[in-house]
């Protein structure tokens, strides 16, 4: 639907007007970004702006959802407005039956017999529902929920969705099911569902059994490096065995997927493969780290029947190139990856020039994004800023696109600080070399285990200097550096935050409440929400009053994770679900709001296996809340037993699928549920012992301001850079 109205024109729809739920989309050219929405109910406007969500299917790719309570008279109509020009408006009026449902959800599957979907109760939107009405063939039934959904609640304005199941006795075919409203009776969602067939792949994937040949290289030598080290599934190579393919190039393909971002690798598939390759199972690996773009096109070429490749590359391409592929075969060679050759600028001398404040700094990465490297990122502008300098700032967001980043203009300054993933490096070094015309290229790098993968030398080795966070991280990786990583810690700076009401956010001012928040980019097996659930239930096994609040970023992970065969996502989405004491927030928030809910909490919890350095713990304490955290780690640069309240814990080995490029031997902590509990219920009693820990962290984290990171900076950029002329340089 378009409105115009005024001078401008803004393009929406209201996909459901509830008065439990209004959502939609709507954009707005003459705004920068997502439109910021407000919906008026009748003449009465309601709420200024409605929690952005994705929608990929609309213009500029997000929608809005907002959850309330309106009246039960549906009103004569609902409107939604840009806040930034409020005149252009789209509006409609709600149908009686839309505007009563108290719920919303979905019939999706049937699967391995059971029929699978979701729901949300709309009237308690933090509490999944336990069961959910089912018409089956016409007659009733009752779907039992066994999880949550939280790739679901992230498009409800954080509302928790349950997903259900349900197991006919009869085996037909085909299968009429109805999703049932607990209020109006009426169907959320109707589905004829089919059986499904076993899943088959293509003997067109047998194009890959050709040799194919670049600069003297040979694919399925390439590729099997690849597969020497990375993890496979065996019936998925024992399937293209029995469509045609020898061994050695079935594990190639098998090990080509699972080292793939599956976006990457579906554009490079013809459309009768693709439907096939997304049957679920049949591509392993999570996707975390792609190959390099030059083995992309090589994979097309080959799945195209192409006999060569037709690759234009630059010298330091390829030489870059035959470095990543040595770095993943550890009897190969390690060459590090020489300086582009050609360049003019001044900057680009030999040697080992110190810094000079007259030439120009970059901080490049992750700038602006929403984690702790973007944030990392951010800190460095405002420190670099702070010493009277302005950086260059090129933020690359698009770590999965198939398109290198381009070079910007005004390119090279003289030293560049890179914000990136450590194990991402040495590709990112391959896909934008220009990175590297600056005379000095230094990585901010964290990493979260006490061992750094052999194979993953490769993105320190492209590094002039290597700067960490954490003395944690600083061991890790020293060990796999020329030179000794700078100490540089993070800035915890919390002057700006929101003061939450407790009252408008469903709590009482008598609730103890705790707090832990985590991001599941950031692996759910390494956050260990399911030990800070677990210690909760221990420490207050029946008191109404103690609340724990999980605020989740990229909550759909956690789904995407247990579905890939995650056992940590899996246990917490059962282990949540059954607790109406928990409450899940999965909507986006800005650090503002987040560091508002630390402070309105009693306690925060962290019971993480590994830390590179430990934000939310750090702010908690710099915030005046009490802090329950692991004793390992990177949060040990700044908490102690006279601070805090240290967890002690066991150190395990890791399974293949809960970190990133396992390998093994890794190995993190198991803090002690049981003595995590009992500082819960020391806090919640309360003593002088509280209030002087909790005084002696807020001094603690004085130190760790912009201006004292400022100065590390000043510090660290003036110290001579690594020599380029020769093999084995070090620091002067």
């Amino acid at each position: 639907m378009i409105c115009r109205t005024g001078s401008s024109s803004v393009l929406g729809a209201i996909d459901r007007a509830g008065r439990y739920l209004i959502s939609g989309w709507l954009f707005c050219p003459s705004c920068p970004g997502p439109s910021m929405v407000r919906i008026t109910i009748g003449r009465a406007l309601v709420l200024r702006r409605a929690q952005i969500v994705p929608r990929p299917d609309c213009p500029g790719g997000h929608g809005f959802a907002a959850l309330m309570q309106a009246e039960a008279r549906p009103p004569s109509r609902v409107q939604i407005a840009c806040d930034r020009h409020p005149r252009d408006r789209i509006g409609r009026k709600p149908e009686n039956g839309e505007w009563l449902a108290a719920s919303v959800g979905a019939v999706e599957s049937w699967d391995e017999g059971q029929v699978i979907g979701w729901s949300a109760d709309l009237r308690h939107p933090w509490v999944a529902p336990s069961t959910v009405a089912l018409l089956v063939e016409g007659e009733p039934a009752v779907g039992r929920v066994r999880g949550l959904r939280l790739d679901v609640s992230t498009h409800l304005d954080g509302a928790i969705a349950g997903e259900w199941t349900f197991r006919p006795a009869a085996r037909t075919p085909v299968m009429a099911v109805e999703l049932l409203d607990p209020v109006s009776g009426m169907a959320a969602d109707t589905r004829r569902l089919s059986r499904p067939a076993p899943a088959t792949i293509s003997s067109e994937a047998g194009a890959l059994k050709k040799t194919i040949r670049w600069n003297d290289i040979d694919l399925p030598t390439i590729l099997f490096h690849v597969a020497a080290q990375g993890k496979l599934e065996p019936a998925f190579i024992d399937h293209l065995v029995a469509e045609g393919f020898d061994r050695l190039h079935a594990v190639a393909f098998a090990a080509l997927c699972s080292n793939h971002d599956r976006s990457a690798l579906l554009a490079c598939l013809p459309p009768a493969l693709q439907e096939e390759m997304l049957a679920p199972g049949m591509v392993g690996g999570d996707g975390s780290r792609p190959a390099p773009s030059v083995l992309q096109l090589m994979h097309a070429s080959a799945v195209l029947r192409s006999d060569r490749v037709a690759v234009v590359a630059e010298n330091e391409n390829l030489d870059a190139f035959r470095y990543w592929l040595g770095a993943l075969n550890p009897e190969a060679p390690i060459r590090k990856p020489s300086k582009p050759v050609g360049s003019t600028s001044s900057s680009m001398v030999e040697g080992s020039e110190t810094y000079r404040s007259d030439r120009p700094l970059a901080v490049i990465g992750l700038v602006g994004h929403q984690s702790g490297i973007g944030h990392n990122a951010d800190q460095s502008v405002a420190a670099i800023a702070s010493l009277g300098r302005k950086p260059m700032t090129v933020p690359l967001m698009r770590r999965d696109s198939p398109d290198p980043p381009q070079r910007p203009e005004g390119w090279p300054p003289d030293q560049s600080i890179v914000h990136w993933p450590v194990d991402e490096l040495a590709d990112l070094r391959m896909r934008a070399p220009w990175i590297w015309e600056s005379r000095r290229v230094i990585g901010m790098c964290v990493w979260e285990t006490a061992a750094l993968p052999e194979k993953l030398r490769a993105g320190l080795d492209v590094l002039d200097d290597v700067w960490v966070p954490s003395r944690f991280v600083q061991s890790a990786l020293a060990r796999h550096s020329d030179s000794e990583p700078r100490l540089v810690p993070h800035a915890v700076e919390v002057n700006s935050y929101d003061r939450h009401s407790r009252e408008a956010n469903g709590f009482d001012n008598d609730d103890f409440i705790v707090h832990f928040a985590f991001d599941a980019n950031s692996t759910v097996a390494r956050k260990n929400p399911v030990g800070a659930i677990r210690a909760f239930r221990r420490a207050f096994p029946r008191d109404p009053r103690s609340r724990l609040v999980i605020k989740i970023r990229n909550a759909a992970q956690v789904t995407w994770l247990a579905r890939t065969g995650c056992e940590d996502s899996r246990a917490f989405l059962r282990e949540s679900v059954a607790e109406d004491r928990i409450r899940i927030l999965t909507a986006d928030m800005a650090r503002e709001q987040a560091l508002g809910l630390i402070a309105m909490s009693n306690c925060y919890l962290s019971m993480h296996r590994s830390e590179g350095f430990g934000y939310t713990m750090a702010e908690a304490m710099a915030l005046g809340t009490p802090v329950v955290a692991t004793g390992y780690s990177g949060n040990l640069d700044f908490m102690d037993e006279g601070n805090s309240w240290l967890v002690p814990f066991e150190m395990r080995q890791l399974r293949p699928n809960q970190y990133f490029h396992w390998v093994e031997g890794m190995s993190w902590a198991q803090p002690d549920v049981a003595a995590a509990a009992a500082s819960l219920v020391q806090i919640r009693d309360g003593s002088d012992d509280v209030e002087r820990r909790v005084d002696k962290a807020r001094r603690r984290l004085e130190g760790y301001t912009l201006r004292q990171m400022a100065a590390n900076y000043g510090a660290a950029l003036g110290t001579p850079s690594i020599e380029r002329s020769g093999e084995g340089a070090q620091h002067q």
